[in-house]
């Protein structure tokens, strides 16, 4: 699973159809709590796919409302619901993050 992203990078490169991919989610559990979501960004879909490096890594934190949204133990106890997959949930406010791609099993 990665999430597409259009984005210009600080050294004036963009992705028109770069792919993300969560890599590290680190929590932070006394005041104030937090996470930090880390995440590699590929050129696209095919560079991940053949094993070429990432373009840029990223690190996306929250803020303690946000966690409360996306990484409470009231909300990660639910059915269904994973660090993994609310991390990508998280990284969807983000305006340079567009949409899910599902990957197919390898």
């Amino acid at each position: 699973m990665g999430l597409r992203t259009v984005m210009t990078m600080a050294s004036g490169i963009s992705l028109s159809d770069g792919y993300a991919i969560v890599i590290c989610c680190t929590f932070k559990y006394i005041d104030p709590i937090s996470c930090s979501v880390k995440v590699n960004i590929y050129k696209d879909k095919d560079s991940y796919d053949l094993g070429r490096a990432e373009v840029i890594q990223l690190d996306y934190k929250c803020t303690q409302e946000t966690f409360s949204s996306y990484f409470s133990e009231d909300v990660l106890i639910q059915d269904g619901i994973s660090v993994l997959s609310q991390s990508y949930e998280f990284l969807k406010t983000f305006p340079q993050f567009t949409e899910y791609i599902i990957e197919d099993p390898k």
